[in-house]
């Protein structure tokens, strides 16, 4: 029969192996995201309505957005603003938005952001719905190259917007890069499944439609949209060479808010990312994937269910969980290895709150982050 012991440092590896799977699947991810990206399928092209959700954005933020659109080359095309703002801030951006593509709507208030964008949806006359938030800049040929792209929905490049002034920027930059390369380039040439991320993301309206627009009230509706798509068999297509030009958050507090809700939002649909694994193989990297803000800090869980249990069973399961630290965090050191020294710290305190907490579907803040600090294009 298995001691004690034996039990306790079984179960701490049983624990801690999907996230070292899945940090060194990442690994083989960027690794294979250097390799040239597939030439996207093009047919004719579609009318594009571009939904952008805005609450507590200057007016001056919301007119550069515009202005940025208004270069397009593409011209079949409306830019649709769903305000969640007061009275106040809604007059003054109807005063001062003035390009004739644009349709201001007041939001209901209810649902969030999914909420927003359901409203925007509703309205939209365009065949093709791509999704930016206020901070996005992107080319002139950005609409006329997407309107003509052949597949159901869409993933762009994400970039950060730079002049790298500051340690906080140039990480954020590192992390996007890594996210782009490796979770999204790297594993759409693999074939396996691309989920949205909601600042750079397009999807043809009658998709959206069959499978029920956005789940109001989810704090991660880009990813519960990416599952269901998945669920319902719908391609999410990375296309690498369409970039949209985003911002860094301007500080550390906005920065762990924002992983917060990340995480939040991944814990809040363990259920939902658990169903997917019924689809093989690509179900359970799929599950891997969303889940991936609860593999992160796994090892460190293990780490202190070994410390706790030493006056228990003495300190042969602490050696052992040390021993398992270490070893799972290599692939994930190894993966991140350009990321800034400094950035675990807030990486791993912001995933615990949020994770945990929507594990527990606690109750949790949505802060928009704050992008007065905006460098222009």
């Amino acid at each position: 029969m298995l001691s004690n012991i034996t039990l306790l440092s079984l179960l701490l590896v049983i624990l801690v192996l999907p996230s070292s799977v899945w940090n060194s699947l990442q690994f083989i991810y960027l690794k294979v995201g250097k390799k040239s990206e597939r030439e996207p399928q093009i047919e004719g092209r579609k009318r594009v309505s571009v939904i952008v959700a805005i609450k507590g954005e200057s007016p001056r933020l919301v007119k550069e957005m515009l202005e940025n659109m208004s270069e397009q080359t593409y011209k079949n095309f409306e830019v649709i603003l769903v305000s969640d703002d007061d009275e106040t801030t809604f007059s003054e951006l109807e005063r001062t938005l003035n390009f004739p593509f644009v349709r201001l709507v007041k939001g209901k208030g209810r649902g969030m952001k999914a909420g927003a964008l359901n409203l925007g949806c509703e309205l939209a006359s365009g065949d093709l719905l791509v999704f930016l938030d206020v901070e996005a800049r992107v080319d002139k040929d950005f609409l006329e190259r997407a309107s003509s792209l052949k597949g159901d929905a869409f993933a762009f490049r994400l970039r950060i917007r730079k002049n790298f002034s500051s340690a906080l920027e140039e990480t954020y930059h590192v992390m996007t890069e890594f996210s782009m390369n490796a979770l999204f380039k790297g594993r759409s040439l693999l074939n396996l499944p691309i989920f949205p991320n909601g600042s750079a993301f397009m999807v043809r309206k009658e998709v959206l439609s069959r499978v029920g627009g956005f789940k109001e009230g989810s704090y991660a509706e880009d990813l519960e949209m990416g599952i269901r798509l998945f669920m319902h068999g719908i391609k999410v297509n990375y296309i690498d060479s369409l970039i949209v030009y985003t911002m860094s958050t301007p500080d550390e507090n906005a920065l762990r808010s924002q992983i917060s809700r990340w995480a939040y939002g991944s814990g809040e649909l363990l259920w939902e990312s658990l169903m997917m694994m019924k689809k093989g193989v690509k179900g359970i990297e799929g599950f891997m994937y969303s889940q991936q803000w609860g593999l992160y800090f796994a090892p460190f869980i293990v780490l202190l269910v070994g410390i706790f249990m030493i006056p228990v069973v003495g300190p042969v399961p602490f050696i052992s969980s040390l021993t398992v630290f270490v070893a799972m965090s290599v692939p994930f050191i190894l993966s991140n290895r350009n990321a800034e020294a400094g950035y675990g710290v807030h990486f791993l305190t912001a995933v615990m709150n949020g994770y945990l907490r929507g594990l527990l579907r606690m109750r949790f803040e949505w802060r928009v982050t704050p992008k007065e600090e905006v460098v222009n294009s």
